[in-house]
């Protein structure tokens, strides 16, 4: 028996590290590695650690124990505080696969 499962609702997430690399190569910034939430750039940091958004998803559980779905987070919050001009907007969004076993 296969049972879907809808997922709609809010979503809060807190940042702890956020590192970059390009081409391979991790970024620094005055010799140290870039941590987009605690590297100062000009005094003040590239980006807000707190997020908070919408989550829409689909679940099927089989054999009431195994699971696997599908969803979207689109971030709400405009977490761009120093990275780019203060006219710039940024927001997470986040496309995720699940696979779950249910006790």
């Amino acid at each position: 028996m296969v049972s879907i499962r809808p997922e709609v609702g809010f979503y809060y997430a807190l940042g702890l590290f956020a590192n970059a690399k390009a081409e391979g190569v991790v970024l620094e910034y005055e010799g140290r590695r870039f941590d987009y939430f605690n590297t100062k750039v000009e005094g003040r940091k590239a980006l807000k650690r707190s997020d908070l958004g919408l989550r829409f998803g689909v679940d099927a559980v089989l054999k009431r124990h195994y699971g696997i779905g599908i969803g979207y987070d689109q971030g709400l919050l405009n977490i761009n505080k120093n990275l780019y001009e203060s006219d710039v907007k940024l927001r997470n969004g986040v496309f995720y696969i699940r696979l779950s076993y249910d006790l």
